[in-house]
């Protein structure tokens, strides 16, 4: 962090007069006197003050793990796909210690169901009307699926970083393989 200052330019001018009045005025020479110095406000695109050894601190994963609507039971964030409370199925899930983020978990088990729904299964076993929509569904779901995971890995080391995106292509490398890391 710097402050800035604004620089000095010295000009000099030949000036004529006649009778009196300014009639021509040249700059025969300029010299910069003082250079200006830039102002710094922030080094680095890393919010410092938000970070704690490389993970996002655990005020800011739990703002993002809140804002993106996943569900908490104690330090526990997780997104329930299936959301009945008889057969809770937590695909995505972060818990968030009192520092950063603790470990992360994605239970492939419904991705794997919507994966292998293929069109053809679909047509298979259905008219054509409910298997378009059968189809339809199962895209959406998966892209739901992706989203709370991307939303995870940001909760880890913070939105749009290097490390949150070679996190994310871990887990979705293999989407229908159960995926748990701590931290």
């Amino acid at each position: 962090m710097q402050n800035g200052s604004d620089g000095v330019k010295t000009i000099t001018y030949k000036e004529t007069y006649t009778d009196g009045k300014l009639t021509s005025k040249k700059a025969v020479s300029s010299k910069i006197t003082k250079q200006p110095v830039d102002k710094i406000v922030k080094v680095g695109t890393k919010d410092p003050a938000i970070t704690v050894n490389g993970f996002l601190k655990a005020s800011e994963a739990r703002k993002i793990l809140s804002n993106a609507g996943l569900k908490k039971s104690g330090n526990t964030y997780y997104y329930d796909h299936y959301e009945n409370p008889d057969y809770p199925n937590y695909t995505v899930v972060v818990v968030v210690g009192n520092e950063h983020a603790e470990q992360i978990k994605n239970d492939a088990g419904f991705y794997r169901l919507y994966s292998n729904g293929s069109e053809e299964w679909w047509k298979d076993n259905f008219d054509e009307r409910t298997a378009q929509a059968g189809v339809s569904e199962g895209q959406k779901h998966l892209r739901q699926i992706e989203s709370k995971v991307r939303i995870a890995t940001s909760a880890v080391y913070g939105k749009d970083t290097a490390r949150a995106n070679q996190l994310y292509n871990q887990i979705m490398s293999n989407p229908l393989k159960d995926f748990s890391k701590s931290f």
